[in-house]
């Protein structure tokens, strides 16, 4: 039973977690073809904010109503892989001198804040 629990809840899991190893700090590795996914995901989420369609699927997906099968069907992959790439965001991003922040994290969101204008020029 556990096992079948397990085969079952394996695929979303790992799309909801694959998401942690981006965070600045975390410790793991990206596993191999992450890149491609996460375009595809990134994609995936930009039209899902303009098909309701599209939203509602990703919604059961998440939600273990549907297979995660369901996002890589031939017609939502074509409307997928059609949809522009954008710029990757670098995450969240607060003003330097955020009151009551520690120096370290003081430091953190001003690097990251860089790092987003750089990416952005």
């Amino acid at each position: 039973m556990t096992q079948a629990l397990a085969r079952q809840v394996r695929f979303p899991w790992a799309m909801a977690t694959s998401q942690d190893l981006h965070v600045p700090g975390t410790k793991g590795r990206l596993p191999r073809g992450s890149a491609a996914l996460d375009a595809y995901m990134n994609r995936l989420f930009a039209l899902a904010s303009r098909d309701g369609d599209v939203s509602l699927m990703v919604s059961r997906v998440f939600n273990l109503i549907e297979s995660p099968l369901a996002l890589y069907t031939p017609r939502t992959a074509w409307r997928v892989l059609r949809e522009p790439a954008r710029a990757p965001l670098l995450g969240p991003v607060a003003p330097p001198d955020l009151p009551g922040a520690p120096e370290t994290q003081r430091a953190s969101f001003a690097s990251i804040a860089t790092a987003s204008r750089r990416a952005a020029s």
